[in-house]
């Protein structure tokens, strides 16, 4: 399989693709195997033609059989004039300039882009086209196929590009500027505004600057999003391409004002570092809200309540004044899950985040950006120090601490991180979030979380971040009926569009999914058994009674014939009663003996004077 379900056309299309060839399959409506890229499979069915288009129509899920996995083959490079019949079908992979872009509300798009042979249309159903706009050079990966302009044209030949990453932008080059004469004046650069006063202006230019206190990487899967903070307050800023900061920076950043899943953001045009700060947390004695949003900030309390995810956990701090405050850590931020304790006093420093519409808490979060953000104190000991500026601090460019929780994968290959996973034959797994799985469509993740729901399918995940659909497809719907609603859950799968716009994570193997402990160890969930109870044969039972334990010591059985089995059992049986009885008759002797003693002592008793009995 060069592209997997749901990633062209629509739910049903996918690609396959031998030595000599490729081409589309349509799979059945209805109970169709949800097909990874990778995959190696046999097809049935019958050919049609759907707008040009070669393809092979499976009517029913015992059309399709998969009989294992291999590397996707390279994408074979094409120009526009290579687009045709030869390659239709095929991984291809190609580069121009955008002369034309157009989205559509959905996220859709379909860019033109221009070689040195002529042009060539690329089209994605999905959200692919990042930041092309015209004059943008773009390279694309995808499958080559054919969309009819009209019926019966031999034309519509262009390139479905699978997942965000098969479409890479860079910026395109700028028209010169005309030197500027002896006496022009250059237009002075607009003075920075505070950030709390643009935070709300949606849709409005603007200009602010403040000290990075995030590393790229830490917000986001693409690494193009930092927290900028001033005096005033914190926003997201989403970098221009090819930018580069890192936390400590001071940055000028102008750009539009608007938001990323209900919460500000500054869409950045120009960015440039102007110096280097520190940026001191904000000392916090209520629960984070709105008016926190993205500020750098700082609790002490006493640590009440700890779930772990995985890589990933979730804990809540009392405050002295008695607020209740939600502490997130996120798979970027390298923070062990055993970090903190239940009853133990705790300091932590990190961003204040929204939780995703999806989440079932709807309650804001600090998120620590790494271990340095985080100390514990002595049970009952007050925390009085921590990260005093904020611990997190990285060169520039760097990313966010790596996860490095113990524990390796099963299933094809060998993972990464806590949990199982298919690894290194099926690509890297990746610890994420559950509110960033729609950011890694087409790869391989780890996520962790409650079960929130089961459906008919798999299970709905919350980890506090947002909720994902997990699917359970192969091996992996063994264990549907073994999870249950509040489990905590650890999956490995590849993040897939099988039904709606939401992504699902789809898990193909039973060894992918895991229960995590108390202390964020995996524990792998073993089916119920759904054999039924036989009836017991006479053999059964003789042996039953043949292996009875008499005290510690066990009989051994070795393997007889039935009547040897019949006369040993009875040996058991006869050996079993005469004891009982033995036992029966030495307890009563013993019994007797006792009475008549007890009698003999009270007639002495009564026969001696009744100064002898006082004494």
């Amino acid at each position: 399989m060069t592209s997997e379900t749901g990633a062209i056309l629509d739910l049903r299309t996918v690609a396959v693709q031998d030595a000599t060839g490729g081409i589309l399959v349509l799979l059945p409506s209805r109970d169709a195997p949800i097909l990874a890229r990778g995959d190696v499979v046999a097809v049935a069915g019958k050919l049609a033609s759907r707008s040009g288009a070669l393809e092979i129509t499976v009517s029913s899920n015992t059309g399709v059989r998969i009989s294992g996995t291999a590397e996707v083959p390279a994408a074979r490079r094409v120009t526009s004039a290579d687009l045709g019949e030869d390659v239709e079908g095929l991984l291809v992979a190609a580069a121009g300039t955008v002369t034309r872009v157009t989205r559509a509300t959905s996220g859709s798009a379909t860019l033109v882009l221009e070689d040195a042979r002529g042009t060539l249309t690329v089209s994605c159903w999905q959200p692919c086209a990042g930041d092309a706009r015209k004059g943008s050079s773009v390279q694309v990966t995808g499958i080559a196929g054919q969309r009819w302009t009209r019926s019966g044209a031999a034309d519509g030949y262009r390139i479905w590009p699978r997942t965000p990453s098969d479409v890479v932008v860079a910026e395109g080059q700028a028209s010169p500027s005309p030197t500027p004469s002896a006496t022009a004046s250059a237009s002075p650069a607009p003075s920075p505004s505070e950030i709390a006063s643009v935070r709300a202006r949606s849709g409005v230019e603007a200009t602010i600057e403040g000290v990075v206190t995030t590393v790229p990487g830490f917000i986001d899967a693409d690494a193009r999003r930092v927290v900028l903070q001033d005096a005033s307050g914190a926003l997201l800023v989403r970098l221009p391409a090819g930018a580069s900061v890192a936390v400590g920076d001071v940055v000028r950043a102008t750009g539009r004002v608007g938001t990323l899943s209900g919460a500000p953001q500054l869409s950045a045009t120009a960015a440039s570092v102007t110096g280097h700060a520190s940026a001191a947390p904000v000392a916090l004695t209520h629960a984070p809200a709105a008016a926190d949003e993205w500020r750098l900030v700082r609790v002490a309390g006493l640590v009440q309540t700890v779930r772990r995810y995985g890589t990933t956990w979730r804990a809540e701090v009392r405050l002295s004044g008695g607020a209740i405050v939600v502490i997130q850590g996120t798979s970027r931020s390298g923070i062990a899950s055993t970090t903190l304790v239940e009853g133990r006093d705790a300091t932590l420093v990190g961003i204040v985040r929204r939780p995703a519409s999806s989440a079932a808490d709807q309650r804001f979060a600090i998120l620590p950006r790494s271990p340095s953000d985080v100390s514990v104190g002595p049970r009952g000991a007050a925390v009085s120090s921590g990260p005093a500026a904020g611990g997190a601090t990285a060169g520039r460019g760097a990313t966010g601490g790596a996860t490095t929780s113990a524990g390796t994968g099963s299933g094809r290959g060998t993972g990464t991180g806590a949990g199982a996973g298919p690894g290194a034959a099926r690509g890297t797994v990746l610890d994420v979030d559950l509110a960033d799985t729609a950011s890694h469509l087409g790869e391989l993740v780890r996520v962790g979380g409650t079960v929130q729901a089961r459906t008919s399918a798999g299970i709905v995940l919350d980890d506090g971040t947002g909720t994902a659909d997990v699917r359970f497809s192969g091996d992996a719907t063994a264990l549907l009926g073994a999870i249950e609603v509040d489990d905590v859950i650890n999956v490995t799968g590849f993040v897939q569009r099988v039904s709606g716009s939401t992504p699902s994570v789809v898990v193909r193997e039973a060894s992918d999914i895991a229960r995590v402990g108390n202390l964020g160890e995996t524990v792998p969930i073993v089916a119920a058994s759904a054999a039924p109870a036989t009836a017991t044969t006479g053999d059964q039972a003789l042996r039953q009674v043949a292996q009875m334990r008499l005290g510690p010591v066990a009989i051994p059985l070795p393997g007889l014939p039935g009547w040897a089995i019949a006369a040993l059992a009875l040996l058991v049986l006869g050996a079993v009663a005469a004891v009982s009885i033995a036992a029966r008759r030495f307890l009563a002797e013993r019994r007797e003996r006792a009475s008549d003693g007890i009698v003999d002592r009270l007639g002495q008793l009564l026969a001696a004077p009744v100064n002898e009995r006082r004494s």
